[in-house]
């Protein structure tokens, strides 16, 4: 199990368990990522910027810190 930021842009897969700080998992579970999810990592910004995720049906951006908290 891996974070997603270690995946490459194109990758799909599904979210075996969020991890970090309790604030940062508590905002994944609010916007509906749990685990068993599939998810689909779609391109990170600029500059390292933040990651564009997609999972049913919906597109987030998420900085890399939330990013972080995925494990696949």
């Amino acid at each position: 199990m891996e974070s997603i930021t270690k995946k490459k842009p194109g990758f799909q897969g599904v979210i075996e368990a969020l991890e970090g700080q309790a604030e940062l998992v508590e905002r994944l579970y609010e916007i509906g990522l749990v685990p068993q999810e599939t998810i689909h990592f779609k391109m990170r910004m600029m500059f390292n910027g933040p990651l564009v995720l997609s999972f049913r049906q919906a597109t987030f951006a998420l900085r890399e810190e939330e990013a972080a908290c995925i494990k696949v």
